[in-house]
């Protein structure tokens, strides 16, 4: 039982860092330093499953800063992974492509 309890608050302060990380990289992203909170996205993505807000925030990243092949990477990640995401990031995807001269 003791295991247990140990176990969850582990797993609980292992899952906060997590959400701390992506908070802080949130505040990169909305102060226009894409390419620090495309970093800090990465490292929480390495802690916690990757969800389609890190995966869509890691493109939106490198797509603000005109890195296409590493935005067309990421939103492709979203894309394959979250089949029901926003027409917007599809939309994104396909001008990353675009301008790398890619076809689909």
């Amino acid at each position: 039982m003791k295991i247990k309890i140990i176990s969850y608050l582990v797993l609980f302060l292992f899952v906060q860092q997590a959400v701390a990380q992506t908070k802080v990289a949130d505040n990169f992203f909305r102060d226009f330093s894409y390419e620090k909170a495309a970093e800090l996205y990465k490292e929480a993505l390495k802690k916690e499953d990757s969800t389609e807000y890190i995966l869509k925030r890691i493109g939106d990243s490198y797509f603000n800063i005109s890195k296409v092949e590493k935005a067309e990477f990421w939103y492709n990640k979203a894309i394959t992974k979250y089949p029901t995401i926003d027409p917007e990031y599809i939309y994104k995807y396909i001008q990353t492509l675009r301008s790398q001269k890619n076809t689909i």
